[in-house]
């Protein structure tokens, strides 16, 4: 392939990407995430969340469709309901020969000065559990990072 060629992309893929994309867009611009500084909450393992407009970007980001970013939502709105799960390292699960994932790795250390993740779960009104990544960042404060529906 030329560099200059576009890359192919199944047109339903595409399409998919568009439209999340596009829906994600008007989310950020919503104000269904209220921004806040810092404040203490001591269910979370650090004791203080911060939930600032870039972190709010984060986590609608990594949201596949709406009822995730619904989902995210509930969780920006009612962080005192996250029981901790679990702590997961940075880098775990990715491979770190791959220079693409080494890169965002080193980005996330140098950058954004995560330590690690916390895994919280909660549940929404509809019952459905939630499993809620919260970056850890400089050991003193976690953030929203990623949510996606509990396995069963």
């Amino acid at each position: 392939m030329h560099k200059d060629e576009p890359v192919k992309v199944p047109k339903k893929k595409a399409e998919i990407a568009h439209r999340m994309f596009a829906m994600q867009a008007e989310v950020r611009k919503s104000p269904r995430f209220p921004r806040s500084e810092q404040k203490e909450m001591l269910n979370l393992q650090t004791g203080r969340i911060w939930n600032k407009t870039d972190v709010r970007k984060d986590i609608i980001g990594h949201c596949r469709d709406m009822e995730e970013i619904n989902a995210a939502e509930y969780a920006w709105l009612h962080p005192y309901k996250l029981i901790l799960t679990a702590f997961s390292p940075l880098g775990e699960g990715k491979d770190s020969n791959n220079p693409k994932d080494k890169k965002n790795l080193e980005h996330k250390i140098k950058g954004r000065h995560f330590t690690g993740f916390n895994v919280y779960e909660i549940t929404d009104e509809s019952e459905t559990t939630w499993q809620v990544k919260m970056a850890i960042v400089k050991g003193k404060h976690e953030q929203f990072y990623h949510i996606m529906k509990k396995k069963e």
